[in-house]
């Protein structure tokens, strides 16, 4: 009776241990052709003008801006701010200093205003992610003194919660559930987890969370940090020269932040965006197959101008500061050529991504993709997406650096075999970006003479090449 027991009860921890990590497999299915756009919206637009005026942004005034990121063609908006909160880091407001999640912050608007640009958000078809802060709130918070016994431990100088308080979790599911059910917030990016508590015990309350949403035909999407739920915002962090290293035995989805917002912080003054104005570094992670995160301002190559009352030290002091997270976005820079032509790539880049969405989406599940040998030997591997025996798409880009561009000239090795296509003897190339098409023989492809024009420059950095057999 006893092994009975014990077989039955191992037979049920399994069932439930899948369930669970079933249910962390769950992502709605538009999580498939997402790109995240990061907003700080106090810095993002400024409807008091400079000066005073400088990071006025708010919920209105980020509404009123849906347009141009509708045009731009990102469809996922990292909200890095929306509730109630101070400047208890590097002299600015941020949401990672908390008082009430649960309470919007009266400079940035009201819940009628955030419901409105929402609203106007999804009627663009862009979805809304908001920014979690799971360890816990400012020593100042109210619900400090209201609730004494949901706290335990400190860290960034803030009180942490306490997990393990069944008040608190019930609260605490209340809070997200609401935000998703009747806010329309479609998930949420977790700060951390970090503090007192450990990963593990963070996450599980955000099953309930995922639950209840999910009982009511809502899926939301959950990326923490630094650690997994649908994926991780730390995912892939890093430049790798040969894209075939990410690509392993991993869950179906992950995610490449091109630029993070902490670059900056604690750092000496200089532009702390990643990109800035390479067009074969955007293309590069953005046809690959991890879901692209990058920052405001980004997409056109913004200069980085830091808000009035940033300051170097996480704490204050220092004197001037240069946390990304707090760039305050200067959209006049938009009437020079040299910030309108990136913007014009970058939109020309996104609308070719979705146009062929069927080989440049995000689910590794369903990806086929190879590198591919060149000569010369680039120092960003080339590579291709494929459908078996259909269609390829190439992405190569010039590894040529902003003081010393100019155009590369190199031999593509396509390997028919590997993407099933060796059966055919003429095949259809396209250039993508020009919309022109020829027909070529089969040994031509085998080893393929290209141009690539420089980077940093208009329309240059990279060929995007689409090839298919000629029946």
């Amino acid at each position: 009776m006893k092994n009975r027991y014990f077989f039955l009860f191992t037979i049920i921890s399994i069932l439930s241990y899948q369930s669970v990590f079933a249910q962390k497999e769950i992502a709605p299915h538009w999580t498939r052709d997402l790109i995240i756009y990061e907003i700080n919206p106090y810095a993002f637009t400024s409807p008091n003008g400079a000066g005073e005026g400088s990071g006025s942004g708010n919920f209105k005034s980020l509404e009123a801006k849906l347009p141009y990121l509708e045009e731009l063609g990102i469809n996922g908006i990292w909200l890095a701010g929306y509730c109630n909160a101070t400047n208890h880091f590097c002299g600015i407001k941020s949401v990672y200093a908390c008082i009430r999640p649960d309470e919007f912050d009266p400079d940035l608007g009201t819940g009628e205003e955030f419901k409105s640009m929402i609203d106007e958000a999804h009627g663009r078809g862009i979805k809304v992610f908001l920014d979690v802060i799971t360890h816990g709130v400012l020593n100042e918070s109210p619900l400090i003194l209201k609730h004494p016994d949901w706290f335990k431990g400190e860290s960034w100088r803030m009180k942490d919660f306490d997990y393990d308080n069944k008040e608190f979790r019930e609260w605490w599911i209340d809070v997200w559930v609401d935000y998703s059910l009747n806010y329309g917030v479609d998930g949420y990016r977790l700060d951390g987890p970090n503090g007192f508590e450990s990963s593990s015990k963070v996450l599980g309350i955000w099953d309930e969370i995922f639950n209840q949403c999910l009982a009511q035909g809502d899926t939301i999407l959950i990326w923490p940090e630094t650690c997994r739920y649908h994926f991780s915002q730390w995912d892939i962090r890093t430049d790798k020269s040969n894209i075939m290293r990410e690509f392993d035995n991993v869950p179906r989805y992950r995610c490449h932040q091109i630029s993070c917002h902490d670059h900056g912080m604690e750092k000496s003054k200089g532009n702390h965006y990643a990109v800035q104005g390479s067009r074969g570094k955007f293309i590069y992670k953005l046809f690959g197959f991890n879901i692209p995160i990058f920052m405001s301002g980004e997409e056109f190559d913004a200069d980085q101008v830091s808000l009035p009352d940033q300051e170097k030290n996480l704490f204050g002091g220092g004197g001037e500061g240069y946390w990304l997270y707090g760039s305050w976005i200067q959209w006049e820079q938009l009437k020079k050529d040299k910030h309108l032509d990136m913007l014009n790539d970058v939109k020309k880049i996104i609308r070719i991504k979705k146009e062929n969405s069927d080989l440049i989406h995000y689910d590794r599940s369903q990806t086929n993709i190879v590198s591919l040998t060149t000569y010369p030997r680039l120092g960003k591997i080339p590579y291709a997406r494929f459908i078996p025996g259909q269609k390829a798409i190439l992405i190569i880009t010039n590894p040529s650096d902003k003081e010393q561009a100019k155009n590369l000239n190199c031999t593509i090795e396509f390997p028919l075999s590997a993407v099933k296509m060796d059966d055919y003897d003429h095949f259809y190339v396209t250039d993508l970006w020009n919309d022109s098409t020829s027909v070529v023989r089969k040994e031509e492809l085998l080893e393929f003479e290209i141009n690539v024009p420089a980077d940093f420059q208009k329309e240059g950095g990279f060929r995007i090449l689409k090839i298919e057999p000629k029946e």
